[in-house]
């Protein structure tokens, strides 16, 4: 997990959505991310993991899951996402340039929303940054991520969804971010996006 912090495809949850939430939704996300890391830990091609605006709050929220602080191959990056991924000099914030791998271009970071009007290609594309925002918001907040992506410049895509997987899924099924995660990873290891929709 390590090496492939350093070397593999890049996924970033943004979790600058405290404001958005309560308790009860903070604690979901606490357990989402938990499901990150143990689905990425056991994974053939793991995927590199980074978990942005950890501030203060979230590591309160971690204490309270056990071993958390031995969660290899996760950077827990205080800044924001942008700032995270286009600083190349680290900034003194205590993030980590070499298993962050900052880009020098802001469209190659991807804020993935179900809002966005391109569709991602059939395979990840390693000179990408795939953001999830991590909210629970059960579509009170419907097109926040969409939103935030077009604030900071970055590009934004949704996950690929035919109709006849759209039919079997019941119309607008939302995917936690643990689904989104895990989808993601299928598709880093070889399977076709259809399958793993269906799977989650």
């Amino acid at each position: 997990l390590d090496e492939a912090a350093k070397t593999a495809v890049r996924v970033c949850v943004d979790l600058d959505f405290l404001n958005f939430m309560g308790e009860k939704e903070v604690n979901s996300i606490k357990t989402q991310l938990g499901y990150v890391y143990a689905s990425n830990s056991k994974a053939t091609h793991p995927l590199s993991v980074t978990f942005a605006s950890y501030t203060e709050d979230y590591e309160k929220a971690l204490r309270t899951v056990e071993s958390w602080r031995n969660w290899r191959g996760v950077c827990f990056e205080p800044r924001s996402y942008v700032d995270a991924f286009t600083d190349t000099t680290d900034g003194g914030a205590g993030g980590d340039v070499a298993r962050v791998r900052p880009v020098s271009n802001r469209t190659d970071i991807v804020y993935l929303t179900a809002d966005a009007e391109e569709e991602l290609g059939p395979t990840l594309d390693p000179t990408k940054i795939y953001v999830i925002g991590g909210i629970v918001d059960h579509n009170q907040h419907k097109g926040l991520c969409h939103s935030r992506a077009q604030r900071d410049g970055v590009s934004c895509a949704r996950i690929p969804i035919d109709a006849a997987v759209q039919a079997r899924i019941k119309g607008s099924h939302i995917f936690t971010v643990n689904h989104v995660f895990d989808m993601l990873l299928g598709v880093n290891g070889g399977s076709s996006w259809s399958a793993v929709v269906e799977q989650n």
